[in-house]
């Protein structure tokens, strides 16, 4: 395999201190530390800014899911909606680490455990207790992937 070669294609000001990147169709968003979240069309050659958190807290991981994203915070999960405008996520546990989608189903990572929702509003269910020290979730071709920090990745089937 060949190694990969990085290209900067996002950088400056406005682009300081990137937390997270999400993916939708063609546009790629980024969130930076101070709650901005910015997005590009053309493949990272610009960016226009799309909005902010609310009281600018710093997004910890994003998802794309219905039009609408879904940003994982130290104060939960806030969606920012096709409107452009800010709701919160109807879960509760106290430490958000990451979100992903599935076939319509969210994904939270907490401090504890993983929980789903066959949809952004709700109902949450807990599916997953043992998270061994995961920081973060990406779901693919139904499986759940997990990063831990001392450097293992875990793998869980999701079934619907």
């Amino acid at each position: 395999m060949t190694a990969l070669h990085w290209d900067a294609v996002g950088h400056g000001d406005a682009l300081a201190r990137p937390t997270t990147v999400a993916v939708s169709g063609a546009t790629l968003y980024v969130g930076v530390e101070s709650g901005d979240i910015h997005a590009s069309d053309d493949e990272g050659a610009s960016w226009r800014l799309v909005a902010t958190t609310p009281d600018g807290v710093c997004p910890r991981d994003m998802t794309a899911l219905d039009g609408s994203l879904h940003v994982a915070t130290e104060i939960g999960v806030l969606r920012l909606g096709v409107d452009g405008e800010w709701s919160t996520v109807p879960l509760t546990p106290p430490i958000i680490r990451s979100v992903t989608t599935h076939n319509g189903s969210v994904f939270v990572l907490t401090d504890s455990a993983v929980y789903r929702s066959p949809s952004p509003d709700g109902p949450w269910a807990r599916v997953s207790e043992r998270v061994h020290d995961m920081a973060h979730i990406h779901a693919m071709g139904g499986v759940l992937y997990g990063a831990a920090r001392q450097g293992v990745v875990y793998r869980a089937d999701i079934t619907d």
